[in-house]
């Protein structure tokens, strides 16, 4: 089984959707906080590193419950203004004779939207959010064991693609496999999985696609 990520995993890093949650992350950190934007960013920039996400840090450090309305705001639904389609993407997952599925630590919902976009949806048979890892999110082992466990399949037989080097690790060192996505090639020197620097260098990687 082959697991995506999807954010600067199925579309370039370079796209601006980062910026953008990130600024909305502390448009909506003010807004829940009831403090201005300087301070929320602050805040967010000097929390607890034991915190995974913002999420989690608002979560557990200051109660807060409705993810729903979270994940709503952060994530731009006007994809067609980060980033095209990609035909050779289309193409290349059409080839693919693995089962594939994505692994996010987004919502579905933006996967969805992503996917939809990319005109990719029909190649993947579930999506796997943060809410089904109990908003416990990858590089956590618990999040892997969960994915796993619905798949019936030991780390050995699945394959990760992702963009974080200590997610791609984090499951290579549960003996899965791993291809680290790097748009701008940073992480190539002495990494232990091949790396891309986009998703439709994939096949380069492994005969298996």
């Amino acid at each position: 089984h082959i697991l995506f990520d999807v954010d600067h995993t199925l579309y370039p890093a370079s796209s601006g959707i980062e910026e953008e949650m990130i600024r909305r992350l502390i448009s909506f950190t003010a807004d829940f906080l009831k403090v201005s934007l300087e301070e929320a960013a602050h805040l967010r920039a000097t929390r607890d590193k034991s915190y995974d996400s913002t999420l989690d840090w608002l979560r557990r450090g200051y109660g807060f419950n409705d993810e729903q309305a979270f994940f709503s705001y952060i994530h731009p639904t006007d994809l067609e203004n980060y980033f095209p389609k990609n035909r050779a993407l289309v193409e290349m997952m059409e080839n693919i004779s693995v089962p594939c599925s994505v692994f996010t630590n987004s919502w579905s919902i933006h996967a969805e939207n992503v996917l939809r976009h990319l005109e990719i949806e029909k190649f993947f048979r579930k999506i796997y959010d943060l809410r089904f890892c109990n908003l416990v999110g990858k590089p956590n082992r618990s999040a892997f064991e969960a994915v796993l466990s619905d798949l019936k399949l030991p780390p050995e037989e699945v394959l990760l693609i992702d963009d974080r080097p200590g997610t791609v690790t984090a499951f290579m060192d549960m003996g899965g496999h791993g291809v680290l996505v790097d748009e701008k090639m940073k992480k190539r020197d002495g990494f232990p999985a091949p790396v891309i620097k986009e998703i439709t260098q994939l096949p380069t990687c492994f005969g298996l696609l």
